[in-house]
């Protein structure tokens, strides 16, 4: 996907430039526990070409989102096999269901699973038996 998405923005011409200070800002909201899901981050907006916050999940799959525009590209280019393209659906759907909370993200998920796990103590530190069931 994102090679694919590299070659679009690059063929294209995307303009996704914002201040640095917004992109620190977006670094400092991607902190937070659950941000994929319910934070808005600084992104550069196509039809007024400014920066503003939206949720992820319109940044990636909303009428102008990043993989919405992606799927355009594709489809005019045909450059890639029905297999690969499949793929790169599957890729961009899992991005999609875990920006709208539909999936969890992968530090959500073990985050349950830890907090789950019988030898864990609620202390932050990892039981070693947790970390060998991971394996």
């Amino acid at each position: 996907v994102i090679r694919a998405l590299a070659q679009a923005i690059v063929e294209e011409r995307w303009d996704l430039v914002i201040p640095i200070s917004l992109c620190d800002a977006n670094d400092d909201i991607s902190a937070s526990r659950n941000a994929a899901s319910s934070s808005l981050f600084w992104f550069r907006d196509f039809s007024s070409g400014e920066a503003k916050q939206q949720p992820l999940r319109d940044i990636l799959a909303g009428p102008n989102g990043l993989f919405v525009r992606l799927r355009g590209w594709l489809d005019r280019h045909g450059s890639c096999s029905a297999e690969v393209r499949k793929r790169l659906e599957v890729y961009m759907m899992l991005f999609e269901e875990r920006a709208s909370g539909a999936l969890p993200t992968p530090a959500s998920f073990l985050r349950e699973q830890l907090k789950g796990h019988p030898e864990y103590k609620g202390d932050g530190v990892l039981p070693v038996a947790f970390v060998h069931s991971l394996c």
